[in-house]
């Protein structure tokens, strides 16, 4: 019996290893085995293999890496073939096509799937840095560590070497939290990337939520065409970014927002400053709440006293107290134009975090007053990842971003005729005629010239904030948004037609703004589940608390806040 049972466990031992057999035994990990050399004047760089999965790896190439000038690096006594093919060490991959699948074989592996993607018309930039430096960084968004940065531009020829002493360090509040990190860069020595002017700090923009990797592009490059100052725009450029070897995705290298020959031309002393959510005052280095919910981080002078803030708050306390009353004495604490352009900019763009989130002003000790701008951060713009937002609204003059943060500048100044009067007519002149360059071509052309790159990235993170099908579609979508917004303005400022507001306000604190023409009903209105407030909820008038009807025809602006359809009177109204 026992002998019947030893035999019958040899049989099975024989059936799993043919078994094991015929799968093509064990995976070996490519990356660890495969990578690509590129080649450049400038000497060689390495690529290593990104896996999407464990069975399916994706060779990154650079725009200059023609596939016979790319060559493989093999780590492995194993036999390495594609499709058949066996790969030898320095063998080119100019047999090897973009965007086509390979069947990867390593040894007596399982086959597994390999792809090239090739990048076209974008710089390249190489980020080296030891693997534990690296970890410190993305442990610590504050903590800089040595790197070597190495710049190519398109075609191969070099822009950029540095040494061992240029220095990279996270940057960002909530794009801080996103898979794909931005970065700040700190150059040993001033140096003219890629033609966008000499200077030491550098900015790394990763575009996670924008699937066009567009929308900053977009407004900096627009804002340059209608800044009234020197540094209103922050100039920028297209890189793939290269990180210890590994393709990190398409990212947007930007001028920083400083006080510096090629930048912002102020005086050396004057306050340059943001406004942020006052919940995160504990990650700024010089700040004060300003407003509740509000916080104003100082970046000019740095250091700055307790002496400076203090002053600095007192003036802002004073602009804000006159900007709310009648008269004409806020003319001496701002400079209009350049308040109007800037309210054009987060307006026309419908910038989500318009007067409210990374939002740059300076003050000059020249004149005494403040400037607006530089313009900053726009990726979340024109619709990005839907936030409930409609082409057909008033963004950036609304009183509030939340009911916990309070920026009534932009409002309190709409309120005012001289300046409305001066936005319409600055928008009619010369704002409208630049955009329609845009819509004609510009965006266009910009989206063909970084499609390779943009579906390389959109490759690299496929898991974020991935909403549409394609990049096409995504593109498409842009562009469809930016018309209707400018057929939504041309309507109100150009043509003059009415419009009334309706103003949503959920129990989360969310607002949105939609704006319809007197006498009609809000097509489209979202629901209170839109916003993803939890339960069964419904919207209610504010001040009546009585329920909304969606047939309602609107004659004037009305205020709806969102409630439970039960139960609603047993809650304290406007509470969670």
């Amino acid at each position: 019996m026992k002998k019947a049972i030893r035999v019958i466990w040899i049989i099975v031992i024989m059936m799993l290893a043919a078994l094991l057999c015929s799968c093509g035994g064990e995976k070996t990990d490519p990356a660890g085995v495969l990578s690509v050399e590129v080649r450049t004047d400038a000497g060689p760089e390495t690529i290593g293999l990104w896996m999407a999965d464990e069975d399916h790896a994706f060779v990154f190439l650079p725009s200059y890496a023609e596939r016979e000038t790319a060559f493989f690096r093999l780590d492995t006594d194993k036999k390495i073939t594609l499709d058949g093919t066996e790969l030898s060490d320095g063998m080119d991959c100019g047999g090897f096509l973009p965007g086509q699948e390979y069947e990867l074989k390593i040894g007596g592996g399982k086959p597994q799937k390999i792809t090239f993607m090739n990048s076209s018309n974008i710089a390249a930039m190489y980020i080296s840095i030891e693997e534990s430096a690296l970890e410190a960084v993305h442990a610590d968004k504050k903590h800089k560590e040595n790197a070597v940065i190495t710049l190519y531009n398109a075609d191969g020829s070099i822009d950029y070497r540095g040494g061992e002493s240029d220095r990279i360090r996270g940057r960002g509040q909530w794009s801080w939290e996103q898979d794909k990190k931005p970065y700040n860069l700190y150059l040993d020595k001033p140096a003219d990337l890629l033609g966008l002017g000499e200077a030491k700090r550098w900015t790394l923009l990763a575009n996670a939520i924008d699937e066009t990797n567009l929308r900053n592009w977009l407004v900096y490059s627009f804002a340059d065409r209608v800044g009234q100052y020197e540094g209103f725009s922050q100039d920028c450029e297209f890189v793939d970014l290269y990180l210890n070897g590994q393709y990190n995705g398409l990212y947007l290298l930007c001028e920083k927002v400083e006080i510096a020959e090629n930048r912002l031309n102020t005086g050396e002393d004057d306050f340059v400053f943001s406004l942020d959510a006052a919940d995160r005052i504990d990650t700024m280095e010089s700040a004060f709440v300003l407003n509740p919910g509000v916080a104003v981080e100082i970046d000019n002078p740095d250091p700055c006293t307790q002496a400076q803030q203090a002053e600095l708050h007192k003036h802002l306390l004073e602009m804000q107290s006159v900007l709310l009353q009648d008269g004409d004495a806020w003319r001496e604490y701002i400079d209009m134009d350049s308040w109007a352009r800037k309210y054009l900019i987060e307006e026309i763009f419908l910038n989500f975090d318009a007067g409210a989130q990374s939002q740059y002003f300076f003050l000059s000790r020249e004149d005494g007053l403040v400037y607006a701008g530089p313009c900053w951060d726009y990726d979340n713009i024109l619709g990005v990842n839907g936030y409930g937002m409609t082409p057909e609204c008033f963004l950036a003059q609304r009183t509030w971003k939340t009911r916990e943060q309070y920026t009534p500048w932009y409002g309190a100044l709409w309120a005012k005729e001289d300046y409305s009067d001066y936005v319409k007519e600055l928008y009619r002149r010369e704002f409208l005629p630049v955009l329609r360059e845009y819509q004609d071509g510009m965006i266009a052309g910009t989206a063909d010239r970084i499609k390779d790159a943009a579906q390389a990235d959109r490759q690299r993170w496929p898991d974020l904030s991935k909403n549409l099908d394609s990049y096409e579609d995504a593109v498409a979508f842009l562009q469809d948004f930016l018309a209707r917004r400018i057929d939504f303005l041309n309507s109100a400022w150009i043509s003059g037609d009415p419009y009334c507001t309706i103003t949503l306000k959920t129990l989360g604190g969310q607002y949105r703004f939609f704006c319809v023409r007197p006498g009609t009903v809000c097509e489209n209105l979202p629901t209170p589940e839109d916003f993803m407030v939890e339960g069964e909820t419904q919207w209610y008038y504010e001040d009546t608390k009585e329920p909304f009807d969606y047939d309602t025809v609107i004659t004037e602006d009305i205020d709806l806040i969102s409630g439970p359809v039960l139960a609603y009177w047993d809650l304290p109204f406007g509470e969670k």
